[in-house]
C-alpha cells in the first residue's frame, strides 16, 4: 500500500493553523540567515577596521621612524661639519704660532751675537706670549673634547665673582696698557655663588679677550655684576666695533667661521664663544650677545647662584 503524498486536512481551521505556522518557521529561518550574514558581515567590518588600524599604526610609526632618520642625518651632517670646523680650527691656530715661534727661533739662532741684550729679550719675551697663547688654546680644547664627552666634573664651590673678574683682568693688563683701554667694575657687590671656579674663569677670560680684541685704542670696558634671588648676571659691555647681524646668530655655531680681526690685528678663531657656550650648558647657565656693527656688544652671562 503507498503512502499518501497529498495530506487531506480534517477541515479548513488545521489546514490554515499549519499554514501559519509553517510560515512563522520559514520566517524564524529567514531572520536567522540574515541575522547571521548580518553578524558575518559586521565581524567582517570590524576585522577590516582592525586592520586599517593597524595599517595607519603601521604608516604613523613608518612616517615617525622617517623623521627620526632625517633628524639623524641633520645631526649627521652638522657633526661632520663641526668636525671638518674643529679640525680647521686645530691646524690654523696650531701651524700660524709655530710659524712664528719657528722665525723668532731662526731670528735667535742666526742673528744672536748681532743682537743687542734689548733685542734678545723682546724675542725672547715674544716666544713666551706665543707659547703661552699656544698652550692656552690646546688647554681650551682639551676641555671642549670633555664637554662634548660629557667627562667633566663639576668641582661646586663657594666663589666670588667680582674677585674672578678682577683676576681675568690682571691677565690682560699688558694689553690693556698697550691699548690704552679703561676697564671698569661698575658697582658691583662681592657676591659669591655656588659654581666651578675654572669653568666661569674661562668664560670670563674668553669674554674679556674679545671685548678688548674688538675695542679701540683709548676706549672703555664696563663690567656690572647683580644677583637676584637665584640667579647672577654678569655683564661685559665694550664701545668697539661690534658684530653685523648677519654674524649674530653664529657665533656659538662650531660649524660656522666668525672670525674678525681686532682693531690692533689681532688674530682669531672664533672658538672661544662656542667653548663658551658649552660650559654654560654645563653650569645650567645661559650667554647672550647684544650688539650693532659700529656700536659696541653687551655679553650676559647668565649663571644660577645655587
Amino acid at each position: 500500500m503507498k503512502p499518501e503524498l497529498i495530506v487531506r486536512y480534517e477541515n479548513n481551521n488545521q489546514r490554515f493553523t499549519e499554514l501559519i505556522l509553517g510560515s512563522l518557521v520559514y520566517i524564524t529561518i529567514i531572520h536567522f540567515l540574515i541575522k547571521t550574514i548580518s553578524n558575518q558581515r559586521d565581524l567582517e567590518h570590524d576585522k577590516l577596521k582592525l586592520r586599517i588600524k593597524q595599517f595607519d599604526n603601521l604608516v604613523n610609526q613608518y612616517n615617525e621612524l622617517n623623521s627620526k632618520l632625517e633628524s639623524s642625518l641633520k645631526e649627521i651632517h652638522l657633526v661632520n661639519q663641526s668636525k671638518d670646523r674643529f679640525i680647521s680650527i686645530v691646524a690654523h691656530d696650531l701651524r700660524s704660532p709655530f710659524q712664528g715661534l719657528l722665525g723668532v727661533a731662526r731670528l735667535l739662532n742666526e742673528n744672536y751675537t748681532d743682537l743687542s741684550e734689548d733685542e734678545r729679550r723682546q724675542l725672547l719675551q715674544k716666544m713666551k706670549d706665543l707659547l703661552e697663547k699656544q698652550y692656552n688654546f690646546l688647554e681650551e680644547l682639551l676641555l671642549w673634547g670633555r664637554l662634548q664627552r660629557t667627562n667633566v666634573n663639576l668641582k661646586i664651590e663657594n666663589v666670588n665673582l667680582k674677585e674672578i673678574l678682577l683676576s681675568e683682568i690682571s691677565h690682560f693688563s699688558q694689553t690693556i696698557e698697550q691699548k690704552k683701554l679703561h676697564v671698569k667694575i661698575l658697582d658691583s657687590v662681592d657676591f659669591e655663588i655656588k659654581t666651578d671656579r675654572n669653568l666661569i674663569s674661562t668664560v670670563f677670560r674668553n669674554v674679556l679677550s674679545n671685548a678688548i680684541k674688538f675695542s679701540p685704542i683709548g676706549q672703555k670696558i664696563e663690567t656690572f655684576v647683580e644677583c637676584q634671588d637665584y640667579k647672577c648676571l654678569i655683564k661685559i659691555k665694550d664701545y668697539g666695533v661690534g658684530i653685523s647681524e648677519e654674524d649674530l646668530p653664529n657665533l656659538f655655531k662650531l660649524e660656522t667661521k666668525v672670525s674678525r680681526k681686532g682693531t690692533n690685528g689681532e688674530t682669531g678663531t672664533g672658538f672661544g664663544l662656542v667653548l663658551c657656550s658649552d660650559i654654560m650648558t654645563k653650569l645650567n647657565g645661559k650667554i647672550l650677545i647684544e650688539s650693532k656693527e659700529g656700536s659696541g656688544t653687551t655679553v650676559t652671562i647668565d649663571l644660577p647662584r645655587f
